[in-house]
């Protein structure tokens, strides 16, 4: 079963070119690290643990590496954080309002059936 779960798991991992599309500056180097700068804020302020970070970073990567050029997102990016933090949350005991998920200098405030 753990074989068949760890084989899963590779079809829902970032695109194997992915690394090398931001060497190319195909994709936005900076503008990913603020993201999860931002993430990890919002983690900390919420006290939510460790595996939510990782899960919401993960998820981050795995919807960018699908996309050609982060100009090519047809949503904000911090849509795309927040969605990704709120689906990360999901593995919490308690899971923040949506609210809680939107600190930290947030640009826009997203309504719960946006996001």
């Amino acid at each position: 079963m753990i074989s068949l779960l760890v084989q899963k798991e590779k079809e829902h991992l970032p695109r194997e070119d992915y690394v090398e599309r931001y060497l190319n500056l195909d994709l936005d180097l900076a503008a990913r690290q603020e993201a999860i700068s931002w993430m990890n804020k919002v983690q900390a302020h919420n006290n939510l643990r460790p595996l939510t970070a990782y899960l919401s970073v993960n998820y981050l990567d795995r919807f960018l590496s699908s996309y050609q050029s982060q100009q090519g997102i047809g949503c904000p990016l911090q849509l795309l954080l927040v969605a990704c933090l709120s689906l990360a949350t999901k593995m919490e005991d308690k899971v923040p309002p949506l609210t809680d998920l939107q600190i930290g200098g947030a640009k826009f405030d997203f309504e719960a059936q946006t996001i």
